[in-house]
This record gives C-alpha cells, sequence and structure tokens, in this order.
C-alpha cells in the first residue's frame, strides 16, 4: 500500500472537482490573454509549530521574503542528495500525474493544483472539522497576473485598483483588495483562495480565504457577510518565475476593513452539500507557505 504525501498545512485542504464553480467571468472562446496553461513546479511547507513529520529544507537565500523555517514532508517519492523532498510537478503519469498549473487560456490567471490523480494529497489539520482530512484540489484567485512585486512600478499597479478594460487582456490591472507591505518592507498583493475537504459524503467541505469580488457568486457576502469575513492570501513575486504564498495576518470585513480581535491568517470553512456554499460552520486558521515556479522546459 502506498504512501500518500502528507503536507500538513495547519488548516488547508481541497478536494477533486472538475472545474471551480468560482472560475472567473467571461472568458472567452478565443482568448487575448494567452494560450494554454503555464506548467508549474510547487513547494508546500508547514510553519515549524504545526509539523506533523519531516524534515528541515533549507531555502536559498533570499528565495523566501518572509523568513519562515520551512519543512516539507512528501511520502512516496525518494528525497535528492540534499534530503530534501521532491517538490509537486505538473506532468507524470499513472499514479503521480500532478495538474500544476496557472491558467491563462480562459483568462482566469487562476493557480490550479489538483491531486485527484495521484498518490499523493495535502493533509489538512482543522479542528473545526475534527480528524485530519485529505486534501486533493485547490484554486487560488489570479495568481499568475500578479505583477513583481519587488519592482518599484508595483505601487501604481496597485494603486490603479481593477480596470475591466483589461481583464480580458494579457497585463490585467486586477487589483481588487488593498496591497500591502509587510515588516521587511517587501510589497505584497492580497488575492482571494480556497478549496476542498473530502473524506467521502459525511466529510465534504470546503474553505476559503474571502471570495474575490470578480466571482459570479460574490453577492452571496451580500446575502451572509461572515462568508467573506476571512484573511486573503498575500502573494509575492521575488521575480519572473516565482511567486510565494502565505496567509495574511489582517482578518477584513466585505468592505476591507481590517477587523480586530481574530487570530491572523484565518480561513472560512463552509459546509458543502449540493453546491451550496451559503452554510458557514465557522472559521480556522490555516498557516502554510507556497513556492510557484515556472517549470523548465
Amino acid at each position: 500500500m502506498f504512501k500518500r504525501t502528507r503536507v500538513f498545512l495547519a488548516a488547508a485542504g481541497l478536494v477533486t472537482m472538475a472545474a471551480d464553480a468560482d472560475a472567473q467571468k467571461g472568458k472567452p472562446s478565443a482568448s487575448p490573454c494567452g494560450t494554454g496553461n503555464i506548467p508549474l513546479v510547487v513547494t508546500v511547507y508547514d510553519s515549524p509549530s504545526q509539523l506533523q513529520m519531516g524534515d528541515p529544507f533549507v531555502m536559498a537565500a533570499g528565495e523566501d521574503p518572509l523568513g519562515y523555517t520551512a519543512y516539507q514532508y512528501e511520502a512516496n517519492q525518494s528525497p535528492d542528495a540534499a534530503g530534501r523532498s521532491v517538490p509537486l510537478t505538473d506532468g507524470g503519469k499513472g499514479s503521480q500525474k500532478v495538474t500544476a498549473h496557472f491558467e491563462i487560456e480562459n483568462c482566469a490567471f487562476d493557480f490550479v493544483l489538483n491531486l485527484s490523480y495521484t498518490s499523493r494529497d495535502l493533509i489538512a489539520d482543522l479542528p473545526l472539522v475534527g480528524a485530519p482530512i485529505r486534501s486533493e484540489f485547490l484554486r487560488f484567485d489570479r495568481i499568475a497576473s500578479v505583477p513583481i512585486t519587488a519592482d518599484a512600478s508595483i505601487t501604481a499597479w496597485c494603486d490603479q485598483g481593477v480596470v475591466n478594460s483589461s481583464l480580458q487582456t494579457s497585463t490585467p490591472r486586477d487589483n481588487y483588495a488593498p496591497c500591502g507591505e509587510d515588516a521587511n518592507g517587501n510589497v505584497f498583493v492580497r488575492r482571494a483562495a480556497g478549496g476542498y475537504l473530502y473524506e467521502g459524503p459525511a466529510r465534504d467541505y470546503r474553505y476559503r480565504f474571502r471570495r474575490s469580488p470578480l466571482d459570479a457568486n460574490y453577492s452571496d457576502c451580500q446575502i451572509n457577510a461572515l462568508l467573506c469575513t476571512a484573511s486573503y492570501v498575500r502573494v509575492y513575486r521575488p521575480d519572473a518565475t516565482t511567486w510565494v504564498i502565505t496567509p495574511d495576518t489582517a482578518v477584513m470585513d466585505i468592505d476591507n476593513n481590517v477587523l480586530t480581535g481574530w487570530n491572523p491568517a484565518t480561513v472560512a470553512i463552509m459546509s458543502f452539500v449540493d453546491n451550496n456554499e451559503t452554510s458557514l460552520l465557522g472559521h480556522d486558521t490555516m498557516p502554510f507557505r507556497m513556492v510557484l515556479k515556472l517549470k523548465q522546459p
């Protein structure tokens, strides 16, 4: 019996799903945004406080602007010569087929990770839903369209907000949440994100770091504002080929006002029954970090 990949995300999860219902609106059949999907290499890290099992992974200098100590454990894969676990790389065959890419042709610019056809998966350790639960599918909103955040031009991009006429182009101006700057002076972009937690019909959940106001079902937040009371994720893009994603430490309401009295990196957990996401179970915390790199030919 094979071992499953166990990357403990303190609260992360997802499950198989063919196409996420919150995929971006208005995607044309003949795309002005680009051709096909962009394959990625994805490394998922735990925060040390949430480490269940794993080996230290020393990041290259400058690769992680947050300065975390990183850990990763991926069973069913042999470590490399430096003792590091093998990242999740788009491609493969049989029980090692991984989908990890940016969706470009549909003008979504989403980061999609689908592990439903591989023996590997993520494990979410969420007290809110009981015992740890498998996670095999996630969709993080408009990650590919985040410009290089280390560049001086990021300030102007952040200030422009959303320019609707640009959304169906290869360089969308789609900043729908306030940009931020961390204690080390690194600028980041806030994005919505979500995924699935699934272990059969009795344990079928969806989690969300906020919702994007560009989503078709964002109107649910006007009905129940708590559905959009959570943290965004931070996206750092230190160079043209690297994206670093971690939960934001601020919890915001539907109008992007920072709320006090909440734990940092809060995620909203929805029960997922008959495609209805309006039933909120509560909020929990989800420390993690993902590093995305373009897959080299």
